[in-house]
């Protein structure tokens, strides 16, 4: 994998651990099922960031970590979904 690579997995991972961190914050504050769902969404993340960065697990689990990163992302639709429909009482 070329270096700079590895600085934007790295970055990448970073980034995600902190929105993780601070969406579990505010999940305990708020117990906001969307805010876990886009927490959990930002570990999972960071977990496919982190399988990116040890050396040739990459390309022999490529199915595997792009799986983890679709379920991801699917956790932040369902999450937004759910505000969205969400019924304002009148």
């Amino acid at each position: 994998m070329n270096p700079s690579i590895y600085s934007i997995e790295t970055l990448n991972l970073a980034l995600c651990i902190v929105v993780l961190a601070l969406g579990l914050w505010q999940y305990n504050k708020t117990r906001s099922k969307m805010v876990l769902k886009v927490s959990l969404a930002f570990g999972l993340l960071a977990i496919m960031h982190l399988m990116m960065l040890i050396p040739n697990l990459g390309t022999e689990f490529t199915f595997l970590i792009m799986s983890v990163g679709v379920i991801a992302y699917a956790l932040v639709v369902f999450g937004l979904y759910s505000v969205i429909t969400l019924k304002k009482p009148d």
